[in-house]
């Protein structure tokens, strides 16, 4: 079985990691692995990409938390960015929304973060 690979791009200071698609149990799990490699690397600002990520489940929900919780003990933050209607009403009812910034883009969460 093929996985697609979660690539990171660096914008100045902003490390995006873009999220290939689904959040569930693997994918999740990669994606935590990448965005705390990010961190323990001394990335201090951090963007998930979820623009290709259709919905949101409690695995997913999870590995944004995880990765939140380390990124404040290492005084790093941590954004989501580009998250389709059907993800930011997950977001919302969970209130995650409150704990971790939003951002419409990348230039956005460039932009708040410069």
């Amino acid at each position: 079985m093929k996985y697609d690979i979660p690539e990171v791009t660096e914008y100045g200071g902003l490390a995006v990691v873009r999220a290939p698609g689904s959040l569930e149990k693997d994918d999740a799990e990669r994606i935590r692995s990448i965005m705390l490699n990010c961190l323990n690397n001394g990335n201090t600002q951090l963007a998930l990409d979820m623009e290709a990520v259709p919905y949101i489940n409690s695995d997913g929900l999870r590995m944004i938390q995880d990765v939140l919780r380390q990124a404040e003990s290492l005084e790093a933050s941590l954004a989501l960015v580009n998250a389709n209607s059907r993800v930011l009403r997950t977001l919302n009812i969970t209130r995650l929304d409150t704990q971790v910034a939003v951002y419409a883009s990348i230039d956005e969460a460039i932009r708040q973060n410069s």
